[in-house]
């Protein structure tokens, strides 16, 4: 069977290296509308977006095991773990603080997710603090 998915939120987020706890549950996202019951019973935790969302932010980056993986770029992923309901505010704050503190952080492309995905506010308030 050949579908295609993003890695998304807590497992992207260890994947960039911005938590250090490994995923209990892998995080994938999917179109709206995709039919997702099989990879529920593997244990994967199933997001789904509208489909103008889907590719944006989209990047390889290996997994723990050396496979070429989908995954959601950073700034992506950190709107993402803002958007979604039950994320950890622990592993937000340090993902958050992490970000911050980087040289490689885009705060423009960042802001631009944010306006998008509807997170703005969340976003400025975190980058306001640390910033």
């Amino acid at each position: 069977m050949r579908w295609t998915q993003q890695t998304s939120n807590a497992t992207a987020l260890y994947l960039h290296g911005y938590s250090d706890r490994t995923p209990a549950q892998y995080t994938m996202t999917f179109p709206k509308g995709y039919n997702s019951r099989s990879l529920k019973e593997e244990n994967i935790l199933v997001k789904r977006v509208v489909a103008e969302n889907y590719s944006l932010g989209v990047m390889e980056l290996p997994s723990p095991c050396g496979n070429q993986l989908q995954v959601y770029d950073l700034e992506r992923t950190l709107c993402d773990i803002l958007r979604g309901s039950g994320s950890d505010i622990q592993i937000i704050s340090v993902a958050m603080k992490k970000y911050a503190a980087s040289k490689e952080k885009d705060i423009h492309k960042l802001m631009k997710y944010a306006e998008q995905l509807r997170v703005k506010p969340k976003v400025l308030r975190y980058m306001e603090i640390l910033l």
